[in-house]
């Protein structure tokens, strides 16, 4: 248990409990949610990792499943599963239900974040292979942790429902807001991760465009829309260098680029055929 500067009366109840499983790490002041989880990822003594927020709940059988699949395939490394929403107590329709292979989780990466993240499980041996955990991003740590294992092995998600994602009614909680600053950082972070897999670099101007694509379209501006043409043209050579090298699943990458592609033009107000014309 890693206890991150908490006032509350945190430590008095951790101290309370006999039982020698408990290892507590007493930090004196807060270092925020990517330091500890990464603190705690080095101090893992187990063969998995496991996510769980603190507002989630894992089902009864959610280790036993995802310790199964990892034992069957020694090359995974990334283990997801489908989630029940949970809204003031009733569960709902589940959220990432479709399994997919690990070729077509990689692939969607860029495009969008295709896990649960409290259904995750990872190999600990995979994550500390990688030696280093960078400090300077405050959130959005588990999506950059995740871009960085594309090349450590498989991902897969499961169709099994292996927690209960509760949907906040308030805006009270960490990641309310998806234009939050320290959230657009992290995911840019990863983002270059994987376009250096690519052996490509862009600006920050067109990931912010990107993102905004992403997550909150309502929220393009003026000044983003100067970056269409650059956004396209990044586009289109990750379909040319993936084709080339295959680092993702071409099918997969192949459509989620032209839909993006697609979706962006329609946005610019710019003619499908022109835009494709000059783009090549």
């Amino acid at each position: 248990i890693i206890n991150d500067g908490s006032t509350d009366g945190t430590l008095q109840r951790i101290s309370a409990f006999s039982d020698n499983r408990i290892r507590l790490i007493q930090l004196h002041h807060n270092h925020g949610i990517a330091y500890c989880r990464n603190l705690g990822i080095q101090e893992a003594k187990g063969k998995y990792i496991c996510w769980l927020d603190a507002d989630d709940i894992a089902l009864p059988q959610r280790l036993a499943i995802q310790v199964q699949a990892f034992e069957l395939n020694t090359d995974l490394v990334l283990c997801a599963g489908a989630a029940h929403q949970l809204h003031d107590g009733n569960t709902s329709a589940s959220a990432h239900y479709e399994p997919a292979s690990s070729a077509v989780l990689k692939a969607r990466l860029f495009f969008a974040f295709p896990f649960t993240n409290s259904s995750i499980a990872l190999r600990a041996s995979a994550v500390l292979s990688l030696q280093t955990f960078t400090q300077t991003y405050k959130q959005a740590e588990d999506y950059i942790l995740y871009c960085r294992l594309v090349q450590s092995g498989e991902f897969v998600l499961l169709n099994q429902p292996l927690v209960l994602y509760r949907i906040h009614q308030s805006d009270n909680r960490i990641t309310s807001d998806t234009n939050n600053a320290d959230i657009v950082q992290g995911r840019m972070i990863a983002w270059r991760l994987l376009l250096a897999q690519l052996q490509l670099q862009t600006t920050d101007e067109v990931l912010l465009l990107h993102d905004k694509i992403t997550y909150y379209r309502n929220r393009i501006t003026a000044s983003d829309t100067a970056h269409y043409s650059s956004y396209i043209q990044l586009l289109c050579s990750m379909q040319q260098r993936n084709a080339a090298a295959n680092v993702f699943d071409r099918p997969t990458f192949d459509a989620e680029i032209a839909g993006r592609i697609y979706s962006t033009l329609i946005l610019a107000h710019v003619p499908v055929w022109a835009a494709y014309r000059q783009a090549y």
